[in-house]
């Protein structure tokens, strides 16, 4: 699976999609060479979208854990993980690390309310049109 990321000169970096296809196919040679490529809607074949060779960059989000039948993972310790959530909440968050580090130390489900003043997320959508 890769994420495609175009570059808006108004936005910045824009996610536009996730792919999912098999390695070493048609697709993910063009995406990982930065050719151009088509990807297409599974619910409606006349919606598609074509992303230009040079328009957009990407990033790998599924990384290689098995060859030959054989473990290959890159094993990782528990602080180093836990570094790294905390890392990333602190960026996308109002909280300080500290703040974090208490809020993972045990499980615990948010309520929306409580995700917005996490700073988790912005609003909560209670209705669709």
């Amino acid at each position: 699976t890769y994420r495609i990321i175009v570059n808006d000169p108004a936005l910045g970096e824009r996610f536009k999609a996730d792919v999912t296809c098999i390695r070493g196919d048609h697709t993910s040679r063009c995406i990982e060479a930065g050719e151009e490529f088509t990807i297409y809607d599974e619910q409606d074949r006349f919606k598609h979208k074509t992303f230009e060779a040079g328009s957009y960059t990407f990033r790998v989000l599924q990384e290689h854990v098995i060859k030959n039948g054989e473990d290959i993972s890159e094993k990782r310790p528990l602080l180093e993980k836990k570094a790294f959530i905390i890392d990333l909440r602190e960026k996308h968050s109002k909280k300080t690390k500290e703040e974090l580090e208490e809020a993972i130390r045990y499980d615990k489900y948010l309520k929306p309310d409580e995700a917005i003043e996490f700073g988790l997320c912005d609003e909560v959508v209670t209705r669709l049109y």
